[in-house]
């Protein structure tokens, strides 16, 4: 494929400059261009235009850097354009794949695309510059970057905008052009025969009989379909006449002005003939045979360079004299001589692809990529199965394990490693190597020769929670399978995470006259040991800013909640917490992780705040009235009600003071407990019984004073007593 065989030459240059080999690079010299060099049946050759390792990214860039120095500021030139890419799938004889990128220089581009199509990138930067001058401008503006190319803009129609933006223009058009290569009857322009070319979009300007010589040039025509009349060579560097069309005129012009004659044959000339390999039972031999010449210097002996990739991705440089006897070289170029010929045999031991790219040194420093070709010693891959990943044990002693079997069909009778990987959730990834040695007689059965000495086992101890992956692979052991090692199984575990489970039921104040409480119910358990009670830590915060911890153990039994997640029925809680300071306090809940897979990361429940400030009771004292009795004594019935606002469903105490006519104060205690349905429908959630109401006797006649007080009846009110109000009534 070509994007291989390309990347692998680049990388071959750097392994020969390692070895003291020169490194190969293209010299070329341009030069004016001369009309009378013009031909319109040769615009410019099949070497020289698919050649899709003309030029590097770095090139490219150097290139495009000398022809504009400097961007004007705030324009983005070809120099500093940037974009992200997309992957473009291959397409069989077109381009092989694209590999998309989040940001590629405009030299990246037009260096990938050239390469994964086989277009060269001197022609694409042609193309660019006689389409829109984008190689040579400084300030252009955005619309010449959406048709960079002239790609799906007839002449005769607006763009196609499917195919607009610098990328997919330069893409496209290289594709288009490998489209008319590979399918050449399939256009109006076809190579190795007489076309009518015409000289404009304007059929009365006429037309010639044109001779096209190459695919090249048909692909030139079938791109822009029109030759330069007489004018337009006539002023090769300006404008002809009404009739005169320019586009292939400018190709070849600019095209020779940077780069040199567009009809040259490319040199150093030559070939790889032969990349066959040999089996032994204790290796292989690569056999690397073709030949070489410089056509500039051709009875010379020249040097071929050979670059060796290997399956493991390494290249390996060799340098060889191109000097063996080679008489169809003779034939095929007279005066030449026939000792042009190269070859090598390259030991190896190992399976895989292997790549041999030959270049051929031209005495000038013109060095070329005569070919690369591919050869694959097969390799027999390990078989083996995983019967089982699987997580074992609990707590401390949670581990997966890990069985099967696995041998190497080339040796089979003997035992080979498995290699287990653990990738971690921290995304480590960490190997272990088991020799598949253990015995099983289920597999002697059934692969007789290999006998029964072929199963691993083994357990791995597991310290945290979260995703983990397990793979296994069978280790390649005979020398060509060296480096092919079967993946037996894999399987991904989502195992329990960082933190307990639990609810806060409830977190609330509770009291009476004797106790004041923060009482907390609810339930916790560690998902990494369902066996066990895990603590519960509760941290109270006071109304000083004092904060105590309170440690409680969630063992209470909740069928509910193992009904649920079928954790047991012993991982509730339900404490109290005593206080004794009225305030704001606040609460919050912890349930603390135990389980190794928790990794000591405890999980808060709940923080909530508890008011538990003092109040001071509210009530009303309604009514006050005095009754003679017949034997000369008074009765004072008084009435109303009281709430804590504390306890507010519990009933309160009420004193009542009567000051008489002898300035004596004598004191009853009543309890607010009797029926007051108008209370509780002003106060819900208070009850109804909060009313009080009593006789009390009046021994002598004269004036009194009558005061009612609620009484704080709450642990945290005592002390806090409301005058509901004082009345005055007389007897």
């Amino acid at each position: 494929m070509m994007r291989i065989k390309n990347l692998v030459a680049a990388v071959a240059v750097g392994a020969l400059l390692l070895v003291g080999l020169p490194a190969v690079v293209n010299t070329e010299v341009a030069q004016a261009a001369t009309a009378s060099d013009f031909k319109p049946g040769n615009i410019i050759s099949d070497a020289q235009f698919y050649n899709g390792d003309a030029m590097d990214a770095s090139s490219v860039q150097n290139f495009l850097n000398s022809q504009v120095p400097t961007c004007r500021s705030s324009y983005a030139c070809l120099t500093n354009y940037r974009q992200s890419t997309p992957t473009m799938a291959a397409s069989a004889g077109r381009c092989d794949t694209y590999p998309g990128s989040g940001s590629e220089s405009a030299a990246e581009i037009i260096a990938k695309v050239g390469r994964v199509c086989g277009i060269s990138q001197k022609a694409m930067l042609v193309l660019l510059e006689k389409e829109q001058s984008l190689v040579t401008m400084s300030n252009p503006s955005q619309g010449r970057f959406e048709s960079a190319t002239g790609m799906g803009c007839p002449d005769t129609a607006p763009c196609d905008s499917s195919v607009a933006g610098f990328f997919y223009q330069v893409y496209y058009a290289a594709r288009q052009f490998k489209i008319y290569s590979t399918s050449p009857n399939s256009f109006n322009h076809i190579a190795g025969r007489n076309n009518n070319v015409r000289f404009s979009p304007n059929a009365s300007c006429g037309s010639t009989s044109v001779y096209i010589e190459n695919l090249a040039t048909a692909g030139l025509y079938n791109y822009t379909p029109y030759q330069p009349n007489a004018a337009a060579l006539n002023n090769l560097y300006g404008s002809g006449d009404s009739c005169s069309a320019y586009g292939n005129r400018n190709f070849w012009r600019i095209y020779t002005d940077w780069f040199g004659s567009t009809t040259e044959p490319v040199n150093p000339a030559g070939s790889v003939d032969e990349f066959s390999v040999s089996l032994s039972s204790t290796g292989a031999t690569l056999t690397v045979r073709g030949w070489a010449l410089d056509l500039k210097s051709s009875s010379k002996v020249i040097e071929a360079h050979v670059y060796l990739t290997k399956p493991d991705g390494t290249t390996t440089g060799t340098p060889l004299r191109a000097d063996k006897s080679r008489p169809d070289i003779a034939n095929a170029y007279p005066g030449a001589g026939a000792n042009h010929g190269y070859q090598t045999t390259i030991p190896v031991s190992a399976g895989g692809s292997y790549q041999a790219c030959v270049y051929g040194i031209g005495l000038s420093g013109n060095n070329r990529l005569l070919d690369c070709k591919s050869v694959t010693i097969a390799q027999n891959y390990p078989q083996g199965v995983v019967d089982g990943i699987d997580v074992t044990g609990k707590g401390a002693s949670t581990a997966f394990a890990v069985r099967g079997w696995t041998f190497d069909p080339n040796i089979a009778s003997t035992s080979i490693e498995a290699h287990v990987y653990i990738t971690y959730p921290d995304g480590t990834r960490r190997g272990t190597a088991l020799r598949a040695n253990q015995a099983r007689p289920d597999i002697a059965a059934a692969y007789p020769a290999a006998g029964a000495n072929h199963g691993f086992s083994s357990t791995f101890p597991i310290s945290q929670g979260g995703t983990y992956e397990v793979c296994v692979f069978g280790i390649g052991t005979y020398w060509s399978n060296k480096g092919a090692n079967a993946v037996l199984g894999c399987k991904t575990f989502n195992l329990p995470s960082a933190y307990p489970l639990g609810t806060v039921d409830s977190a609330a104040l509770v009291q009476d006259e004797k106790s004041a409480n923060i009482a907390i119910a609810g339930w916790a358990f560690d998902t990494g040991a369902l066996n066990t009670a895990i603590p519960v830590h509760v941290y109270l915060t006071k109304p000083d800013g004092t904060t105590s911890g309170y440690p409680f153990v969630a063992n209470k039994q909740r069928d509910d909640v193992n009904r649920v997640y079928g954790s047991g029925a012993n991982h509730g809680f339900s404490e109290v917490i005593p206080i004794t300071v009225p305030g704001v306090y606040k609460a919050c809940v912890f349930g603390i992780a135990v389980s190794p897979l928790s990794d000591g990361k405890n999980a808060l429940f709940l923080c909530t705040t508890i008011d538990a400030s003092a109040a001071n009771p509210i009530g009303s004292f309604d009514s006050a009235t005095v009754v003679k009795a017949g034997d000369g004594t008074g009765a004072l019935t008084v009435s109303g009600w009281s709430i804590d606002q504390q306890v507010p469903a519990m009933s309160t105490q009420v004193h009542v003071y009567v000051t008489g006519p002898d300035g004596v104060q004598r004191g009853t205690a009543l309890v607010a407990n009797k029926t007051r349905a108008d209370v509780g429908r002003v106060y819900p959630g208070t009850g109804t019984t909060h009313g009080f109401s009593d006789t009390l006797t009046l021994t002598q006649p004269g004036t009194y004073s009558v005061c009612a007080f609620a009484i704080g009846t709450a642990k945290l009110n005592a002390g806090r007593n409301t005058l509901m109000s004082c009345k005055s009534v007389t007897y």
